[in-house]
């Protein structure tokens, strides 16, 4: 059996047990303690330790391991026996030593990997621990910043309420004036009105005045064509009159003559009667020369009465031609008076249109300066809508760089109160822009956006 003293701890592996992969314990002669080496893949295990555990339980137990045999051979039975036991005792003990090297093994990686895990874990945490820090020292920075540029944006916003303040001044103070020059527009576009009514009246009677004297002229012309015919006429009336007023007059002094001669012959026939009667005798020798006498006394009168009738005809033309040229004069007098009157109301006319058209030029002077005022008032109005649109454009900037002026809230009343400003804004503007005067102008005071954040 070789050397006595060098006894096997235990044979390895226990029987009933497959490790492949462990091998049997050796002995190192120097130090006598077993070494369990694993053939695996892992590093050998010294159970050292272990074994100097197994012998002290041993002990405790009243039970030792290594059995020193100092007895004679007669005592082999007996020692096998408790060396058999011993061996069983031993691989038992061995099987349980294994299974909590295992198990601490297990336990050893468990921890290792724990280990490595909280040691990732930790890395990680510090890393995220550092980029959290630096986010915070950036955040800080910006926060600081941010905090510098709103109290300045507070300077700023302060500065621009006054600024709006006093834009809202002007603006209402430009809007009353606007509204004054739109009232006065309205009156003078009203004057103007009856200013085109007059003049299209004016017009009108102007019109119906060309008319009625072209239609009176269009009347006079054959009427003064009349009068020249019948002041041809007349004078031809008056040509004759006078060579009838002759003839008159000759036949006048033939028939005074005639009379004369008659009365002469009546004369002569009663002193011829009476020497007749006287002179019976010489009546009978003249009795031819009487019959004569008589013969030419009837030619005489019948000539005579052939000249009254004649007389008396021309004497009726003649009154009518003076009837008829009277009736002339008459209506050349009413046309005449009536022209001196068309003409008067005409230059009358004229010259009331000139003194119109002289006070529509004044007036369209002053309506050009009305609205030179009002272009003025407009082009002012622009530049403070503007300076509105900007200082709004800077606010929205300003709201969007500054997350601390997104927490402030508007009320559904001042949203209300801002729809009913922008529509009304909105259809006055419309009423400005149609030419129509609106009813009123910024009748309440203009709610701002920023005067509702900075309440």
């Amino acid at each position: 059996m070789g050397d006595i003293n060098y006894i096997p701890v235990a044979v390895w592996p226990p029987e009933g047990d497959s490790q492949d992969h462990l091998q049997s314990p050796r002995a190192d002669k120097k130090g006598g303690r077993a070494v369990f080496e694993d053939s695996g893949p892992g590093r050998g295990v010294d159970y050292e330790k272990s074994a100097s555990n197994l012998y002290m339980d041993s002990k405790m137990m009243g039970q030792d391991t290594a059995v020193e045999y100092t007895g004679d051979g007669e005592d082999m039975g007996t020692d096998s026996a408790l060396l058999f036991e011993l061996r069983t005792r031993n691989r038992e003990l061995l099987r349980a030593v294994y299974r909590e090297e295992e198990r601490r093994k297990g336990v050893e990686v468990e921890k290792n990997r724990e280990s490595e895990r909280v040691k990732d874990l930790s890395t990680q945490l510090q890393r995220k621990l550092n980029g959290a820090k630096e986010k915070n020292a950036n955040l800080t920075k910006q926060l600081k910043a941010r905090d510098q540029t709103i109290s300045e944006v507070r300077g700023e916003l302060a500065g621009l309420k006054d600024k709006m303040q006093a834009e809202f001044k002007k603006s209402q103070t430009g809007w009353n004036i606007v509204s004054k020059n739109l009232a006065l527009i309205q009156k003078m576009r009203k004057k103007d009105n009856d200013m085109k009514r007059l003049r299209m009246t004016d017009k009108m009677s102007r019109v119906m005045l060309e008319r009625d004297a072209v239609s009176a002229l269009e009347k006079l012309k054959p009427l003064e064509q009349k009068n020249i015919e019948l002041l041809y006429e007349n004078g031809l009336y008056k040509s004759r009159k006078s060579k009838l007023v002759k003839k008159m007059s000759e036949l006048k002094r033939e028939v005074e003559s005639q009379k004369n001669n008659a009365g002469r012959w009546e004369e002569a026939v009663r002193s011829a009667d009476k020497e007749i009667e006287l002179k019976t005798d010489e009546l009978s020798e003249k009795t031819l020369e009487i019959h004569v006498l008589k013969e030419e006394k009837a030619d005489l009168l019948g000539n005579l009465r052939n000249t009254t009738d004649m007389l008396e005809s021309t004497t009726d033309e003649f009154e009518k031609l003076r009837h008829n040229f009277e009736m002339l004069t008459a209506n050349e007098k009413t046309l005449t008076t009536n022209y001196g009157c068309l003409m008067d109301n005409y230059n009358r006319n004229k010259l009331r249109l000139t003194e119109m058209e002289m006070e529509n030029a004044n007036l369209r002077e002053e309506l050009k300066n009305l609205r030179k005022d009002f272009e003025e008032e407009k082009a002012s109005k622009n530049t403070l809508r503007a300076k509105h649109d900007a200082l709004l454009k800077r606010y929205s900037e300003m709201k969007e760089h500054s997350p601390m002026l997104e927490n402030i809230p508007l009320t559904k009343k001042n949203k209300s109160a801002l729809k009913l400003q922008k529509l009304k804004f909105e259809k006055e503007m419309g009423g400005l822009i149609g030419n129509e005067m609106p009813h009123h102008l910024f009748s309440g005071r203009v709610i701002s956006k920023l005067e509702l954040v900075s309440s």
